[in-house]
C-alpha cells in the first residue's frame, strides 16, 4: 500500500482536487446569485466566451499543424478531431468556468445598489405564503431564494423590504446577505 502511494501520490491529490472542486465548490458558488443572474449571465458573457474560447484555441491548433504537416488533408483531419475533443470538453466542464467567474465575480465588489420590494401573503401570514412583489416592475418576485432568505415571522403585510446588492467584478448581482442563510 505505501508503494502504491508513493507511487501515484500526485495522482490522488490530484483527484481528490478536482472531484472537490466539482462535487463542493462548483455547486456552492450558485447558492450565493439569484438563479435569474446566474442564467442571465450564462446566456450573455459565458456561452459567447467559451465559444471564442474554442475558436482561439482551434485558430492556434491550425496554425501549429500547418507548420508541422506537410499534408493539408492530414491537417484538417487532426484539426476537426481537436475541433470535436476542445468542443466537448468546453461544453462538459461549462459548470466550472461558471462556478469560476462566479467566484471571481464576489472577490472584488464595484458597485452596491439597494432594491424595495413589498411583502405578499398570499393567504394566512405564515412562511409558505409569504413573497416579495417588486414595485419596479409590478410583478412578485419567482426567486425561491430571495424569499427563504429574508423571510422573518414578524413581518406584517405590505410591509417594504431594502435587499442590498452589490455587483462583482464582471458585473453580476448578487444579494449581500443571501450567503449567510442556509436554504
Amino acid at each position: 500500500m505505501k508503494r502504491f502511494l508513493t507511487q501515484y501520490w500526485v495522482r490522488i491529490v490530484y483527484w481528490t482536487i478536482f472531484l472537490v472542486v466539482l462535487f463542493y465548490f462548483a455547486p456552492k458558488q450558485n447558492d450565493f446569485y439569484l438563479d435569474d443572474d446566474i442564467a442571465k449571465f450564462k446566456h450573455d458573457h459565458l456561452r459567447p466566451a467559451l465559444i471564442w474560447l474554442w475558436v482561439i484555441i482551434g485558430v492556434i491548433f491550425l496554425v501549429i499543424l500547418f507548420l508541422k504537416s506537410i499534408s493539408l488533408k492530414d491537417s484538417l483531419i487532426k484539426l476537426f478531431y481537436i475541433s470535436c475533443v476542445t468542443a466537448a470538453l468546453l461544453f462538459i466542464f461549462q459548470d466550472l468556468f461558471l462556478a469560476g467567474a462566479l467566484f471571481l465575480n464576489t472577490q472584488i465588489k464595484k458597485d452596491s445598489s439597494s432594491k424595495n420590494y413589498v411583502v405578499e401573503y398570499l393567504g394566512t401570514e405564515e412562511k409558505g405564503n409569504f413573497h416579495l412583489y417588486e414595485p419596479s416592475t409590478k410583478k412578485i418576485t419567482i426567486e425561491r431564494k430571495l424569499e427563504k432568505s429574508f423571510y422573518a415571522p414578524g413581518l406584517k403585510q405590505n410591509e417594504t423590504i431594502a435587499i442590498q446588492f452589490n455587483e462583482g467584478v464582471l458585473g453580476i448581482k448578487y444579494p449581500e446577505n443571501l450567503q449567510s442563510n442556509k436554504y
